[in-house]
């Protein structure tokens, strides 16, 4: 929880908010990136198998102050898509958003490309 509010600038009661009812969910994954021990970042994804074929969305990346921040979420991401390709089915897309051109870089880095044209919707319940 620190990290995301460190990262995200919430305060803890809207990171918990927004974490909490996703652990224990079917579909939603969260990873922690350690470097000696140390927690250096942090993702979530979500996984479906809707009428697109399975795939995976990565959300909510992010790395520690002071961390190598494309490193942590490239090297987070590479696990991720490595992850979805091999649990069954595999996942034949994993999409990724990026916040900024570091974190585009971060995922040029892996093999992620950019789809122009291409339009992913996330649709929340009200």
């Amino acid at each position: 929880m620190a990290l995301e509010v460190a990262a995200f600038g919430d305060a803890p009661a809207t990171a918990r908010a927004g974490l909490g009812p996703q652990f224990g969910v079917a579909g939603f994954d969260h990873w922690v990136a350690e470097v000696a021990g140390a927690t250096v970042g942090s993702a979530t994804s979500v996984r479906s198998d809707e009428l697109a074929g399975p795939a995976v969305m990565v959300t909510g990346m992010a790395a520690v102050p002071g961390a190598d921040a494309q490193l942590v979420k490239g090297q987070l991401s590479a696990q991720i898509s490595a992850e979805a390709g091999h649990a069954g089915p595999g996942a034949t897309l994993v999409h990724v958003y990026p916040d900024d051109d570091e974190e585009a870089a971060a995922f040029t880095a892996v093999g992620f490309i950019e789809v122009p044209g291409f339009l992913v919707r996330l649709i929340q319940p009200a």
